[in-house]
């Protein structure tokens, strides 16, 4: 998918948090494990399904915020993977807000 259509995305989810992965500059939809609605836990199968079938090369990582905060959570910034990039679509705007 696109980064327009992982807004869209995003906007159809505007009480809970959904992510995914950029892979090879294409965003991927992975389902959200986590019980709560602001938080993510990512599909770790489907992780690996995503990177096996795009070629392994990961960009970063995207997620929404519900709650319209553009900056990263302790738990997103402890998460997040070195050298990668951090996108956070913000609703109800749907802004990406980058971070490295």
């Amino acid at each position: 998918m696109t980064r327009e259509e992982a807004i869209a995305v995003a906007l159809a989810s505007p009480n809970r948090e959904v992510c995914g992965l950029v892979i090879c500059d294409e965003w991927v939809q992975i389902t959200n494990l986590a019980k709560g609605n602001d938080v993510f836990i990512m599909d770790m199968g489907e992780v690996v399904e995503a990177m096996v079938a795009r070629g392994n090369r990961l960009d970063g990582l995207w997620h929404s915020h519900p709650d319209g905060d553009p900056d990263p959570s302790p738990a997103d910034e402890h998460h997040h993977p070195a050298g990668k990039m951090m996108y956070i679509i913000t609703l109800p705007d749907g802004e990406v807000h980058e971070y490295a």
